[in-house]
């Protein structure tokens, strides 16, 4: 009895120390896996399609690099590529690549390899969403086996920052959507499509060995979700979706550290010019001056965004070069707004249609019109849809006010290159989701890019801006979101950048580690 009694008192002592040698083994595992939190899941892992912010976020972390990234300002640095020459004309780009880079399967990063991604990008059956941000480039080639030479349509002082941040390169030569391979500190492992993506440390990267063994990005939709999670340990960072109603005792917690800058990532309410220019109002410009006039800035962003944004009232972040301050939110005169509606072709009584990509805020501010335009007698409709749905309700152009975020770039005429320009929409016929066709602007920009004339540069910006948002109302700025990044006290050198799409675990400005 007494033998069976020590047995005993022995196996409950192993299993002790073997739960404990377990529990010791999760919490080594757990300090080599930093699990980040996103709002939303990744989309595609394929380079080719890879354009929207999360998805960027995810596999510019970790799988990939662009030929060039972002500083602490946003503005672009080298990255795969060590520097960018222009001819005296500005139309022929020289792009010097980094010697020495490895891809994860172990081939040596070379020109051929920009060339074939390039070449993939361009090339119609893979419709690429890229392909229509290449509409200046007239041609690309290898000079060797470190240099790529550019020529582009016009002259373009800036034409290096297409390639921040976007452009990933994969190798092509063992090219596989669900596998992809790059050049990044992460190589692809696993998915849980609707759950997370996991990647698994890339020993050669060309930075330096990663200090993770895993990174995790999990989807959690519910930013108070999320905010408990991370408040929880179960994730150690949160990045852009931090919860306005949990920022305080985020905050407050001595375990978190919240980090935040101003981001240049627009949201908006576009103003159908594709309806206008197809004969779709009485007189297209009093609708849409009349639209701005019902807009409430001041009372419904700090009311419904809070510390997520601050009011915006232009296309251009404040503290980017090109930024006008001439250029006031637009003021709420409802009685001038009725009086432009019905001159345009709206009268009381007559449906107004707000059509919504569904996001944080988005169809809050949307109702809140909704409710101003009801109050005055209008047929306000509102259609709130989620990313994957929303497309093909935009592209039948029946809205009047589309809300929709219009992610920055490193400058002013990379934004208006990237975002506004004709070439966006290169035929008469095709439709223009980003609503705007000028040929003064397309001249205007042209203009930007022949100049290195700071001052000449900032003054045919702000004639930019007075063009789209004075002249002709083409949008309603509602507000710049800022970028938020919450993370557990033991993750350090954390780093933000205004463009919320940075590579955030290794970059030009920073490795996030855990604390030793």
């Amino acid at each position: 009895m007494r033998s069976f009694g020590l047995r005993k008192v022995l196996l409950v002592a192993i299993l002790a120390l073997g739960s404990q040698f377990l529990a010791d083994l999760k919490a080594n595992a757990d300090d080599d896996t930093i699990t980040i939190g996103l709002s939303a899941d990744l989309r595609t892992a394929d380079f080719l399609n890879n354009r929207e912010f999360i998805s960027r976020t995810i596999m510019g972390s970790t799988v990939y690099d662009a030929l060039f990234t972002t500083d602490e300002k946003g503005n672009s640095v080298p990255s795969l590529a060590v520097k960018a020459e222009p001819s005296a004309d500005l139309k022929t780009w020289t792009f010097t690549l980094r010697e020495g880079v490895k891809f994860q399967d172990g081939k040596t990063f070379t020109a051929k390899d920009v060339v074939a991604c390039l070449d993939a990008i361009r090339d119609p059956k893979n419709a690429s969403e890229l392909a229509s941000d290449l509409g200046s480039v007239v041609s690309y080639k290898a000079d060797g086996d470190y240099k790529v030479i550019f020529t582009v349509k016009s002259p373009d002082a800036e034409f290096y920052t297409l390639f921040t941040d976007t452009f990933f390169i994969q190798d092509m030569d063992h090219f596989d959507k669900e596998h992809p391979i790059g050049t990044g500190p992460y190589e692809w492992d696993s998915r849980v499509v609707g759950d997370r993506t996991s990647f698994k440390r890339f020993d050669g990267y060309w930075r330096g060995k990663p200090p993770f063994a895993h990174v995790v990005f999990r989807y959690i939709p519910d930013p108070q979700v999320a905010a408990l999670e991370l408040q929880n340990g179960g994730v150690d960072m949160l990045h852009n979706d931090v919860s306005m109603y949990a920022l305080d005792s985020l905050k407050s917690n001595p375990d978190l550290d919240v980090y935040h800058v101003p981001g240049n990532t627009l949201i908006q309410g576009y103003l159908n010019m594709e309806k206008a220019r197809n004969g779709g109002y009485k007189d297209a410009l009093a609708v849409r001056q009349g639209l701005a006039y019902f807009w409430n800035a001041q009372k419904y962003v700090p009311a419904i965004v809070g510390g997520a944004g601050e009011v915006a009232s232009q296309i251009l972040p404040p503290w980017q070069l090109g930024y006008d301050p001439d250029i006031k939110v637009w003021p709420y005169d409802p009685d001038k707004g009725a009086a432009l509606l019905a001159k345009g072709g709206i009268n009381k009584g007559d449906p107004i249609k707000l059509l919504v990509y569904e996001r944080p805020y988005l169809c809050d501010l949307a109702t809140a019109l909704q409710s101003d335009l009801k109050a005055h007698g209008y047929d306000a409709q509102v259609q709130c849809l989620a990313p994957e749905a929303a497309p093909a309700e935009v592209a039948k152009y029946q809205w009047d006010v589309l809300y929709f975020n219009t992610s920055g770039r490193s400058t002013a005429m990379a934004m208006y290159r990237d975002r506004w320009l004709s070439r966006l929409a290169p035929t008469p016929q095709q439709k223009d989701v980003r609503t705007y066709k000028s040929d003064e602007v397309d001249a205007l920009v042209a203009k930007m890019g022949q100049t290195t004339d700071r001052d000449a540069y900032e003054k045919l910006s702000q004639q930019v801006s007075q063009d789209i948002l004075v002249k002709d109302v083409a949008v309603l700025p509602l507000y710049w979101e800022n970028v938020y990044v919450a993370a557990q006290k033991k993750v350090q050198d954390v780093k933000v950048s205004p463009l919320a799409w940075y590579p955030l675990l290794m970059n030009a400005m920073t490795t996030v580690k855990f604390a030793n």
